[in-house]
């Protein structure tokens, strides 16, 4: 990875730090959350206070994005306005269960995480903004792959076993076709240690919104609690499959009256 592409890689991170955290932060907690060198996080700061992206509080030492930040995307909360409510729908979910939520597209082969939401058991998953999972390896990915053929979804398997990561990945991705049957069957995936041993999720394909790509919406913990959680889960990402439903009516009628 050449040096601009990582310092880009790098800024876009923080800024999904910050969408996780909601709150000012260290150059320490920076560091830590980002596995950085504190000289590079320390450079990149300065550098986004200077442009103006970034404010500093000199007495105790943190940094909070600035407006500009929020301005950034007007044009796109004009045209997608109710897309904005998303992250509270999510949390909604995380406070309901008590599970971590994520919201998730399509990126290549893999199922990546738009908005994470921690939830509030002691041991509950650590999710952030931009993780990356083999579609053929996680509930999210099953769903995402519903909307594609029997022959798509065999050709990204091979893929996955081919360029997998971990063993475990590779195992794993041996059965997801039948799980993109199922998810399709039952109207929604359940995963059981296929992403991370231990873990699971439940996840659901959520209503398009007008001009974004395809998501899908999960919760997930530890298995046992997850399986033992699976009503109130289920639940509550119907609920939020409803409300997504309700935004995009709204945002259909704005676009094209």
């Amino acid at each position: 990875m050449n040096a601009s592409i990582k310092s880009s890689q790098r800024t876009l991170e923080l800024f999904e730090l910050f969408s996780l955290e909601q709150r000012p932060l260290t150059i320490k907690e920076i560091t830590e959350a980002l596995g950085m060198p504190q000289s590079s996080t320390s450079v990149l700061a300065k550098s986004l206070v200077s442009l103006g992206y970034l404010e500093k509080n000199e007495m105790r030492r943190t940094y909070y994005p600035t407006l500009r930040i929020s301005l950034l995307g007007t044009w796109i909360r004009r045209q997608h306005q109710r897309a904005g409510q998303l992250p509270a729908l999510l949390s909604e979910v995380a406070r309901v269960t008590g599970e971590s939520t994520i919201l998730a597209m399509r990126n290549g082969i893999y199922s990546q995480y738009l908005i994470a939401q921690k939830g509030n058991s002691p041991t509950r998953a650590q999710v952030e903004s931009g993780m990356l999972y083999p579609l053929a390896c996680c509930s999210t990915g099953w769903c995402l792959l519903t909307l594609e053929s029997k022959e798509a979804v065999s050709k990204i398997v091979r893929r996955t076993i081919s360029e997998a990561k971990n063993e475990h990945w590779r195992k794993s991705a041996k059965h997801a076709v039948e799980q993109v049957e199922l998810t399709q069957n039952r109207g929604y995936a359940f995963s059981k240690g296929e992403t991370m041993e231990r873990l699971g999720a439940i996840s659901i394909l959520l209503p398009s919104m007008p001009g974004a790509y395809a998501m899908s919406a999960g919760c997930g913990g530890w298995v046992d609690r997850v399986e033992g959680k699976k009503d109130l889960i289920l639940g509550a990402l119907n609920e939020l499959a409803h409300s997504v439903r309700q935004l995009k009516d709204q945002d259909e009628q704005i676009l094209f009256s």
